[in-house]
């Protein structure tokens, strides 16, 4: 049985390609530079990462401050008068 119809495909025919305009040919040869990333690290976090690498004074102070609990030390009437003249700044001041 033999179709022959429009549009059926009778043979092969060869692909030819396209040349580079010379537009294309200029952009491919002048090619932009990538931004370069950059990082600029801020003082508090130069502080943070000094407080990080300084771990034996905060394990010295945190040890202190232990044994100032344990010894019943740690609180005291001072302490506490400012930390409710803190709270009372704070109930009084107006709200933002």
């Amino acid at each position: 049985m033999d179709v022959n119809a429009i549009g059926s495909v009778q043979r092969t025919a060869p692909v030819n390609h396209t040349q580079q305009s010379a537009v294309s040919q200029k952009q491919s040869t002048t090619r932009l530079s990538a931004p370069q990333d950059e990082l600029e690290i801020s003082e508090a976090a130069r502080m943070l990462g000094d407080m990080q690498s300084n771990n034996d004074l905060r394990s010295e102070r945190l040890a202190q401050i232990k044994a100032a609990i344990n010894d019943g030390t740690y609180e005291s009437d001072e302490k506490l008068g400012i930390a409710l003249d803190k709270l009372m700044k704070e109930v009084n001041s107006p709200q933002r």
